[in-house]
């Protein structure tokens, strides 16, 4: 059976994120039925992640997982099952909608500000609930950003604002590698190579999106 700590801990990424989707809903401007369609997109690719993670657990634990399935399922995922299932989960995005003859904008649109809510949630419960400022640094990045998003990105486009807003996040998150020993998101490490390739996909998806228009 999973220990008290794991369902706490998914307790809070699953409160973070629905506290998150409920600001964006406030926040945003637009008819509510889009911001709800928007917001319906963003947990099904969240609920993709979680899938395409238990995937990569079994593929890289695979004779564990013959030998006791329960217990390996119930046993947190590694850093290397969460990058394997969020870069599944991107492709799978962006295949659907390739299929589907568009690009997958409205569901990055609404997910760089729910991503951003709910994190900054969820690192300033862990702050409240350590009493301790480990996670200070990361919660004034994720602060920054979201004032960032919420006035000086008001004034622009709905994927301008969330491209210049992921941008931020991923250069703070850089910065922060060389200033603290360790960088978590919903408590998996994020290393330097991952926001390099994060970032390089992130730039690539913008000159795809500049050479639509």
């Amino acid at each position: 059976m999973p220990s008290a700590w794991i369902i706490w801990t998914v307790a809070k990424i699953i409160l973070s994120f629905l506290l998150g989707a409920g600001v964006y809903f406030i926040v945003i401007q637009g008819e509510a039925k889009m911001k709800w369609q928007a917001i319906e997109e963003v947990f099904s690719f969240i609920i993709n992640v979680i899938l395409y993670m238990w995937l990569a657990k079994i593929l890289l634990h695979l004779q564990m997982f013959i030998q006791d399935p329960f217990a390996l399922l119930a046993y947190p995922s590694t850093r290397q099952a969460f990058y394997i299932g969020v870069a599944l989960a991107v492709i799978h995005s962006v295949y659907k909608g390739w299929k589907k003859g568009e690009f997958p904008t409205a569901l990055y649109d609404a997910f760089v500000p729910i991503f951003i809510f709910s994190s900054f949630i969820y690192e300033f419960m862990q702050l409240i609930e350590r009493k301790s400022n480990y996670e200070l640094p990361y919660v004034i990045t994720l602060a920054v950003v979201l004032l960032y998003y919420v006035f000086i990105g008001a004034k622009m486009s709905a994927s301008l604002r969330s491209y210049t807003t992921a941008l931020l996040w991923l250069v703070g998150v850089f910065i922060l590698q060389w200033i603290m020993p360790v960088v978590t998101m919903y408590q998996y490490r994020i290393t330097i190579p991952f926001i390099v390739i994060v970032l390089l996909a992130h730039v690539g998806y913008g000159i795809i999106q500049k050479k639509r228009k």
